[in-house]
């Protein structure tokens, strides 16, 4: 099943959307003007993070994160509607893998350790045919800790990127295993930017659809975040592209040279 296809079904459970709502009226969660009350948007909101184009090239190694980011993306996943531990890691993979992982067990220990602070709490759900389940949502002191977080500052990220490892040894290669490396990464790039430009014209027909229905500024307004994220990633990707394309250039002519790679990031780094 398509990512899709997943978070429509997760977006359109009854059992889930009831549970929700019921906890919002009895203000065990949220407010009202919270929850998204047509489900679509819900899912549209998932859907599209998921294809935050933060290519994965330029952190081949995603940060796990400290345990202190991870309870605030479990809480951030719980502020959209409750999940179990197993639907939570789901989400991580299914939409912000290209930027922040994490692993099932580190889940639950962060869960275990909200629920003590009182930042989520859970219910118990009989299955017929498997172990009850654990479904976990936002407290009132959660959403309050989590709309904080939000507004600080983010701290500086540690990139481990392997292919400018091994670009650091170029010396040690041959210029055709240089040039190897750097077609391979291009052409990965080039397929990730290509799944991209699907996306946002899956985007841009949804849109035009959204404008003949009566929740067209909330549509638009919903999509303000996801869009900030695509077109961080949008020029990111672009940016890497032409660097890839410009080594294979300049290897290629006999200009990949210390003194033409002085001679741009001269130009780079000038600011008058």
């Amino acid at each position: 099943m398509t990512v899709a296809g997943t978070l429509w079904q997760l977006a359109n459970s009854e059992q889930a959307t009831s549970t929700w709502k019921a906890r919002h009226r009895n203000g065990a969660g949220p407010t009202d003007a919270f929850f998204i009350e047509d489900s679509t948007y819900m899912c549209y909101y998932i859907y599209f993070v998921s294809h935050y184009m933060y290519i994965h090239h330029l952190c081949a190694t995603p940060p796990s994160g400290g345990s202190m980011s991870l309870r605030y993306a479990i809480l951030g996943f719980l502020s959209m509607r409750p999940l179990s531990g197993y639907d939570i890691k789901r989400q991580f993979n299914e939409s912000v893998r290209h930027f922040w992982s994490a692993d099932q067990a580190a889940i639950y220990r962060t869960l275990a350790d909200l629920e003590t602070n009182a930042l989520v709490a859970h219910e118990r759900v009989e299955q017929q045919t498997r172990p009850d389940r654990k479904v976990y949502h936002i407290t009132p002191a959660g959403v309050t800790s989590f709309d904080a977080w939000l507004t600080l500052p983010a701290p500086p990220v540690v990139r481990r990127e392997p292919l400018l490892l091994k670009l650091f040894f170029a010396s040690r290669m041959s210029a055709g295993d240089v040039a190897g490396l750097l077609q391979a990464e291009l052409s990965a790039v080039d397929a990730e930017l290509a799944e991209f430009q699907a996306v946002v014209g899956l985007i841009e027909a949804d849109m035009r659809q959204a404008r003949d229905s009566e929740s067209a500024a909330a549509h638009e307004q919903l999509l303000i975040g996801p869009l900030i994220t695509l077109t961080n990633g949008a020029l990111l990707g672009d940016a890497y592209r032409a660097w890839l394309r410009g080594l294979l250039l300049a290897q290629a002519d006999g200009t990949l040279t210390a003194a033409a790679l002085m001679a741009e990031l001269r130009g780079q780094l000038d600011t008058e």
